[in-house]
């Protein structure tokens, strides 16, 4: 009996052991060292995320009241490069958009796309790259943040081909125009340049009138000098010629 719970004890303390053993590794697989955390905090840095606007004309069959047959679409492919196995996104947006993305969803060109359609609000991401290794697995190492521009559609007016140039008729712009105070605020920028002038092709005319308006002025006075010029010269060349 004796050497049965000798050998039963034995038994226990070993399993004991290995599970404290197993316990122990597990505890140590799950830590965070700060080395582990800058290599990961060093691989999120090089994460950069940008966007490019793209058009594409989209055929709709013919519009009843336009006699259109198709239209131009704009979109905005966001593009997140250099993404790595250690980590992935978590992507979220303000009109209630979001996922989460790793290496496993790279296109051939080894970029994340993200495709958003444009509208007349501004909309706004927001990309954490999180941590997917050691016992770091779920943490955010860096917060990346990005607003799209805001599609102007009164950019497409005759009005705004006068003045491309205006804020109001950019393509593209950072917050939405009102509708109520477009056309007065356009009004007041082309009064504006009238008065400036406009590109300042008004002012350079005018100085041109004022010139040729003081030529009149003093038309005879001018004439006569040219005359008496030609005089002097005229008898400078006679008394060369005499002498020679």
């Amino acid at each position: 009996m004796k050497k049965e719970k000798i050998f039963l004890m034995i038994i226990m303390a070993v399993s004991m052991l290995m599970f404290t053993s197993t316990v122990f590794a597990e505890e140590k697989e799950k830590t965070c060292t700060a080395m582990q955390l800058g290599e990961l905090r060093e691989i999120a840095s090089n994460v950069k995320v940008t966007y490019v606007v793209k058009t594409k004309v989209e055929n709709t069959g013919e519009d009843i009241e336009t006699g259109a047959t198709s239209y131009t679409a704009r979109y905005v492919d966001i593009k997140v490069y250099n993404m790595h196995s250690k980590i992935y996104l978590d992507v979220k947006n303000d009109i209630n958009f979001s996922t989460v993305a790793s290496v496993a969803n790279l296109a051939k060109d080894g970029t994340l796309t993200f495709r958003q359609n444009m509208i007349d609000k501004k909309v706004n991401y927001e990309f954490k790259v999180m941590s997917d290794e050691y016992g770091c697995h779920g943490k955010v190492l860096r917060t990346i943040k990005l607003s799209l521009p805001i599609y102007n559609s009164y950019s497409e007016l005759e009005i705004c081909s006068e003045i491309p140039e205006y804020y109001l008729c950019q393509e593209f712009v950072t917050s939405p125009v009102d509708g109520a105070t477009f056309y007065d605020k356009v009004d007041a920028y082309k009064a504006k340049l009238l008065e400036q002038g406009g590109d300042g092709q008004e002012d350079n005319t005018g100085t041109i009138n004022k010139t040729f308006a003081s030529a009149s002025k003093y038309k005879y006075l001018i004439v006569g000098i040219i005359v008496a010029l030609g005089v002097v010269i005229t008898v400078v060349i006679i008394k060369r010629k005499e002498n020679a």
